[in-house]
């Protein structure tokens, strides 16, 4: 009797291909997804940035601010190292001072100099490049020339992509306003009761602007 060998069972060429695109679309899927999550990821992390940033360099012009010196000037007002200074009008230059004032604040770039020092500080807007709209904050620290053991002007930046940085002022009156020189006869020498900071700044490359408060009391010495 003649024996035939069974028959073997295999896939088919369709069901190969079939297959083949079943699993194609699955990693699509999975790979869409996975890019999903890492841009959302890099977005979060982005923005958390953005906002340490923010936060510390608000923290660093509140701590200027209520290390503030004064002192009785003798002689012109406009030449005293313990003017008070702030505006906000616009410019084309490529740097901007957006307020200026003496402070015993001390970032220790020197740690072999003192450790209490009256320092000229400003916070100056610096454009990033030309054409760009973006800004970098820079604080300048200049010791006081006629005070023994002071190093050199230091700067240092606190924070880039800034959109805008704006400070008003608050009088003894209550009154708000967007300029402050205390060598003019209406301050008579004083600083600002009341000094409100407001910084806007861009959250990375989602264009996402972000907007941040702070309202500080200098503490006049």
């Amino acid at each position: 009797m003649n024996r035939f060998p069974s028959q073997i069972s295999g896939f088919t060429l369709l069901e190969i291909l079939l297959a083949l695109a079943i699993l194609a679309l699955v990693l699509s899927s999975l790979f869409s997804a996975y890019s999903e999550t890492i841009t959302a990821t890099e977005l979060v992390e982005a923005s958390r940035e953005v906002d340490q940033a923010a936060r510390l360099t608000l923290a660093q012009m509140a701590d200027d601010l209520k290390s503030l010196y004064q002192q009785e000037v003798k002689g012109d007002p406009k030449d005293s190292p313990y003017r008070f200074r702030g505006g906000s009008e616009e410019s084309d230059e490529e740097a901007v001072e957006v307020i200026e004032f003496a402070s015993t604040a001390h970032l220790g770039f020197d740690p072999a100099g003192p450790s209490m020092s009256v320092n000229r500080i400003a916070y100056v807007l610096k454009k990033s490049g030309e054409g760009e709209r973006y800004f970098q904050l820079v604080r300048r620290e200049r010791p006081f020339a006629d005070f023994p053991g002071q190093g050199d002007e230091t700067e240092m930046e606190l924070a880039d992509n800034v959109e805008e940085l704006s400070v008003t002022y608050g009088d003894d009156a209550g009154t708000t306003l967007t300029e402050w020189d205390s060598a003019s006869p209406e301050h008579g020498g004083r600083p600002p009761r009341l000094v409100q900071i407001r910084l806007k700044v861009a959250a990375g490359s989602s264009g996402e602007s972000r907007t941040f408060t702070a309202v500080v009391a200098p503490m006049a010495r």
